[in-house]
């Protein structure tokens, strides 16, 4: 656990944690990847992503403040959240998995990916995208001025509040409750 009310330019303990604590009004900042096997949870202060890459393997928690400083965070590990009392802004975002796997948005806050989005699943294992509050929409906005690599999903309850709907053509389900999202029939061209 990071605690403080300074401006701290690296993680004393390293770049590679299980769980990971930030408190108090300092700034902390990413000077090297970072590794979590478990929670990252900005309770208060702001952590500067300074464009590393954060690998996380548990469910980012955020009541403080991220900036992310074009960095990117790659969500590793097995139903994962994104959760806090405040929004997060992430510069690229990835979640990618060959096996059945679900990662949660909060229903209260937006999240928003500024530049690359990648959410993918597998054949027959697709990636869950779901609401904190099953019945109530999440709120992501998920930018167009990247890269979408979107497929092999199940969406329910979600809000792309971007302008550009999200085109989801790749062996996608609607799983119902989602606005600006456009799910494309599969068509066999076999005979």
């Amino acid at each position: 656990m990071y605690t403080g009310a300074g401006a701290y330019p690296s993680l004393i303990a390293g770049n590679n944690y299980q769980n990971l604590t930030f408190s108090g009004s300092g700034n902390w900042t990413l000077n090297a990847n970072l590794n979590a096997t478990g929670t990252l949870a900005i309770n208060s202060g702001t952590l500067l992503g300074n464009g590393r890459t954060i690998n996380l393997k548990g469910n980012w928690v955020n009541s403080g403040t991220f900036t992310h400083g074009d960095s990117s965070v790659i969500f590793s590990g097995t139903n994962q959240s994104i959760g806090g009392t405040s929004g997060t802004t992430f510069y690229n975002l990835s979640k990618a998995t060959t096996t059945a796997d679900t990662l949660t948005f909060p229903s209260g806050v937006t999240t928003t990916v500024l530049n690359n989005t990648t959410l993918t699943g597998g054949a027959g294992n697709l990636l869950s995208l779901r609401s904190d509050n099953i019945g109530s929409q999440a709120s992501v906005n998920i930018s167009n001025s990247g890269t979408r690599s979107i497929e092999y999903v199940d969406v329910k309850d979600n809000n792309n509040t971007n302008a550009a709907a999200v085109l989801c053509t790749t062996n996608c389900t609607d799983s119902l409750n989602n606005t600006n999202w456009i799910f494309a029939m599969s068509i066999s061209t076999d005979p």
